[in-house]
């Protein structure tokens, strides 16, 4: 109960001195201290965004007061009772040794290191096919669903058959005036789940599907589904190189940076000894 009186006149105190001026010496006096540490008005002013009502003031400055004491309450009697503090000491000097050496290492490569080029990456990709094989089968096409009663149905099931240039602009045209949707992958993958999810196929063999399948036409009660498939790839397959290009690029990238960190280390190293910064007892017998 005091605690709460206390934290209350403390936001109305924080809400008086913000209507003043912002170098005055109240704005620089500390309101609360707790275990020795102390927040000032300033700090409460920093947490505390302009044009918000005095109701949502008190009510920002009240719990962050809260949650500032408490953490310092809590980080203070776990300083009196832990029971290990050299080991805790240890991790977070390595820990912070780790966070060096990373930003160190993240610089350099920034640097130093080149980015692959689409030549390089393509060579990787056939060095390495084994890395990017499919878990799924992937489509190129168009599909299109359009309602029941859409006319010139006919012209469209023919367009969507030839798929030259110009059934292709016959077809965007169609779906502007009718479709409910219309969905363009002539260059780009896609999964072929995904497509699933957008089209009913009545199909148990999906390898035999795709393989005799270049127009798919279903329906259901509502809405016509038409399909034209212009290229596909089987499940287990190596994955087309666009649709992969990126994770490869990472991938070697990522191998150039792992090589650069290791040879870099061992440059170091050598130059250590060569300098004799790393001295060896070699009096100490067994």
């Amino acid at each position: 109960m005091h605690y709460s009186k206390t934290i209350l006149f403390l936001s109305s105190l924080f809400l008086f001195c913000a209507c003043a001026d912002k170098e005055s010496k109240m704005n620089k006096d500390a309101i609360v201290s707790v275990e020795g540490h102390t927040l000032t008005l300033g700090d409460l002013q920093k947490v505390i965004p302009d044009g918000i009502s005095p109701e949502d003031s008190t009510l920002l400055a009240d719990n962050y007061i809260q949650s500032w004491a408490t953490d310092i309450i809590l980080y203070e009697n776990a300083q009196r009772n832990v029971q290990n503090q050299a080991e805790i000491d240890k991790m977070v000097g390595e820990y912070r040794k780790s966070l060096v050496i990373n930003s160190y290492q993240q610089r350099l490569m920034q640097e130093r290191l080149q980015a692959p080029t689409e030549e390089e990456v393509n060579s990787f990709y056939h060095e390495h096919q084994q890395e990017f094989l499919l878990n799924d089968f992937v489509v190129k096409g168009l599909l299109i669903k359009i309602p029941n009663s859409a006319p010139k149905q006919d012209q469209l099931k023919k367009q969507m058959r030839k798929m030259d240039n110009a059934a292709i602009e016959f077809i965007e045209k169609y779906s502007v005036q009718y479709a409910v949707s219309y969905d363009y992958f002539i260059d780009n993958w896609v999964y072929y789940t995904e497509l699933l999810k957008t089209i009913p196929v009545n199909a148990t063999d999906v390898n035999q599907f795709l393989s005799q399948t270049k127009f798919y036409e279903n329906k259901d009660s509502a809405y016509t589904y038409m399909l034209s498939i212009t290229d596909y790839k089987v499940l287990g397959g190596v994955a087309p190189f666009d649709m992969v290009q990126d994770k490869a690029t990472a991938m070697l990238f990522n191998l150039r940076k792992m090589g650069y960190i290791r040879q870099f280390a061992q440059m170091l190293y050598d130059d250590a000894l060569r300098t004799e910064k790393i001295k060896f007892n070699t009096s100490k017998q067994d």
